[in-house]
């Protein structure tokens, strides 16, 4: 919980990860995927805010090429990062129900 004068705010998380998940105030406010900003301004109000972060991190892709429902025949540069594909934090190749697994701590 956060006490909240100015509602122009931005969330800055200063450490990556593979997906934050961020709720404010009960509402889903968005997801922050190769990026560490979310714009959460609308979804705040003067006073007290709750602001809730889900962080979804795994070592998979570490542990092989970019997971997707249908895998690759093959492995290169390209099948680790999808370089190019993504815009505003989504791919057409990026699949999030099989992409990462996500654990509850």
């Amino acid at each position: 919980k956060v006490e909240i004068n100015d509602t122009g705010c931005v969330l800055f998380v200063p450490e990556h990860f593979h997906i934050i998940d961020v709720t404010v105030n009960g509402s889903y406010a968005g997801r922050m995927m190769m990026s560490n900003k979310l714009d959460i301004s609308s979804y705040l109000k003067k006073g007290e805010n709750e602001i809730m972060l889900t962080l979804t991190v795994s070592n998979r892709n570490l542990l092989g090429p970019f997971h997707t429902l249908k895998e690759d025949c093959f492995v290169g540069p390209e099948t680790f990062e999808r370089f190019g594909t993504w815009n505003d934090g989504k791919s057409k190749y990026f699949v999030p129900e099989y992409a990462f697994i996500k654990t509850i701590i």
